[in-house]
């Protein structure tokens, strides 16, 4: 739930690249939305205890996954999977220098 302190950690490892797959909320502001969700399906958030049956997770708007981004120093390109042609949807691929 707490993007910005994993990113902070994600900067100390000095990576060339990092890729965020995730969900946005589409809101012209700075915020974060709250849901919770059953933690027993392995495609939703963890639990944090035994025994957890609903974990929270935190949706980032755009405008705040910007500013995290910003402050961290990182330089970031946005990519709407869903706005790519289909036949150019290849996947990521890397070269390292």
């Amino acid at each position: 739930m707490d993007r910005f302190r994993l990113f902070l950690l994600i900067r100390k490892l000095k990576p060339k690249l990092i890729i965020v797959d995730s969900e946005f909320m589409r809101h012209p502001e700075s915020m974060m939305m709250l849901v919770s969700e059953l933690a027993s399906n392995v495609l939703n958030a963890i639990p944090q205890y035994e025994g957890q049956e609903r974990a929270i997770k935190a949706i980032p708007s755009f405008k705040a996954m910007w500013h995290m981004a910003e402050a961290l120093g990182f330089i970031f390109e946005w990519v709407d999977w869903n706005a790519r042609a289909k036949d150019d949807r290849r996947g990521v691929s890397y070269q390292w220098p």
